[in-house]
């Protein structure tokens, strides 16, 4: 199936990023080289490959249950999957791994003056080691010093974004392409924020933009397996504004940063519905991709979390926004900006790079969740939630072995007040649920351990098929086996 179809690009990794993590049909590979050290980068892009990347792991099986509603049309779904699970359900778990690799970052690896540059060993070694695949990152394909970079991480199995300057033609375009390579990018994006710039024929070019791109990577048959993104708009109601673009673009592009309310929020100006909403006026029936998400934890002003918090919401934030249809949505930013206020706070690591709690949330879920692969179709699961289910969401997946695991956690706020004056910490009482399941072998339970942000095993009252467990607002990870 054709990823201008499907766009399961955004679900996978590319063969070859397969190949480098030795997890290309089970054979054992040769160690990818180690990044050095900040001294040694050198200014050149020496080893970028240019072979073509491949489709590889694709979502499957999306299974919406609430209140009894049927499947969710793949990669479509406008109803968000929370799960209150009634007697009897069989649902068919996604792949696990098509899960990790939904997750992705912004990053900012092109300036100089920010830790990405000045600690880039080791914030690059942070990089890899959260679990991460993914940057929207879009540098220029005339700094080598950056494309050196994007390669050496590229190597790593972590690719990239592209962007282009607005105006910039098709024959530039396509040699700046050429340079990156198709092996190292995972999708090209439109303008970004370009209807706040004050120009009153923003539309129209934005509009030009997108189909030059488009043409552009459309036109070139080595760049088949690489996604294009519509344009990113500030003002969600300006989706209308450009009018539907479904024939320039793989997906749409959505700005959805949710303040300091909790990542299912029904919000009107910030809920996943009613943004998904407004940019369905220009993606009418394509998927849609989140490109800046999360959290500030900035201590003055309006919509500052505690990374306390934040450490709670940042997984779930990818597993609501998972069940809602998103293929992969990315976390602003990987490091913080103190240059840039109001959303300089928003890293998974501080400006020093070291690591903040939600890093270390994120990466524990990653790697507990990790299992690289050949695509495989997950087989279905009956079993029955029941108890104090209220306010309870869950995301169903399965590893190649047949493990299961089901998250569950509840969706509710941990912190209320849109100011820094008024913000409270919300203790959320835990709710105990009993999980049936067919034929079940064995169970075990993960929770996060909140001194660390790793998780760790936790007792469990199994009686039988029923497992008795007690949900939090931080995730848990019941992993089970069944005949």
């Amino acid at each position: 199936m054709s990823r201008k179809s499907d766009f399961s690009v955004l679900l996978g990794l590319s063969l070859s990023a397969f190949s480098l993590l030795g997890c290309s049909n089970g054979s054992t590979l040769s160690p990818v080289p180690s990044i050095p050290n900040d001294e040694q980068l050198a200014p050149d892009a020496a080893g970028m490959s240019s072979a073509s990347t491949a489709m590889a792991a694709e979502r499957t099986g999306e299974t919406v249950i609430s209140s009894g509603a049927s499947a969710a049309p793949q990669f479509l779904s406008t109803t968000e999957s929370a799960g209150y699970a009634s007697s009897g359900i069989s649902e068919r778990p996604a792949q696990a791994d098509a899960f990790v690799n939904s997750v992705g970052v912004d990053s900012h690896f092109v300036y100089s003056q920010m830790v990405y540059s000045r600690q880039f060993f080791r914030v690059s070694q942070l990089l890899i080691n959260s679990g991460i695949k993914h940057l929207r990152d879009n540098g220029p394909a005339y700094d080598k010093t950056y494309l050196n970079k994007m390669a050496m991480l590229s190597a790593h199995g972590i690719h990239h974004s592209v962007g282009f300057a607005l105006g910039t033609t098709g024959s530039q375009m396509s040699a700046d392409l050429k340079v990156f390579g198709p092996s190292t990018i995972d999708f090209v994006e439109g303008q970004n924020e370009y209807d706040t710039y004050g120009d009153p024929n923003w539309a129209a070019k934005v509009v030009a933009q997108q189909k030059r791109i488009w043409n552009t990577v459309r036109s070139d048959s080595a760049f088949n397996n690489v996604a294009v993104l519509g344009p990113a708009l500030a003002q969600q109601r300006n989706y209308a504004v450009i009018g539907p673009l479904d024939a320039y673009e793989d997906a749409g592009n959505l700005h959805n940063a949710t303040c300091d309310l909790n990542p299912a929020t029904s919000n009107r100006s910030v809920s996943i519905a009613n943004m998904t909403a407004d940019i369905r006026a220009s993606t009418v029936s394509k998927p849609i991709v989140t490109t800046e998400t999360g959290y500030n934890d900035h201590t003055a002003g309006s919509c500052m979390t505690p990374d306390s918090v934040i450490a709670k919401y940042d997984p779930r934030l990818i597993a609501v926004r998972w069940n809602f249809g998103e293929p992969r949505s990315y976390i602003f930013s990987f490091a913080d900006d103190l240059s840039d206020r109001p959303f300089g706070n928003m890293g998974l690591i501080f400006a020093n790079a070291t690591p903040k709690p939600q890093y270390t949330a994120i990466q524990s879920m990653l790697l507990f969740l990790a299992d690289p692969g050949p695509r495989f179709m997950p087989a279905p699961v009956t079993y029955a939630l029941y108890g104090q289910t209220r306010n309870i969401h869950h995301t169903l997946l399965q590893k190649r072995d047949g493990t299961c695991v089901l998250m569950l956690w509840i969706e509710q706020p941990s912190i209320i007040g849109t100011q820094n004056s008024t913000e409270r910490l919300v203790k959320v009482p835990p709710q105990q649920v009993s999980i049936s399941v067919a034929k079940l072998t064995s169970a075990k339970n993960y929770d996060y351990d909140t001194s660390n942000w790793k998780l760790k095993p936790t007792a469990l009252s199994i009686n039988g098929q029923t497992i008795r467990l007690t949900v939090t607002d931080a995730i848990s990870f019941l992993e089970f086996t069944h005949r």
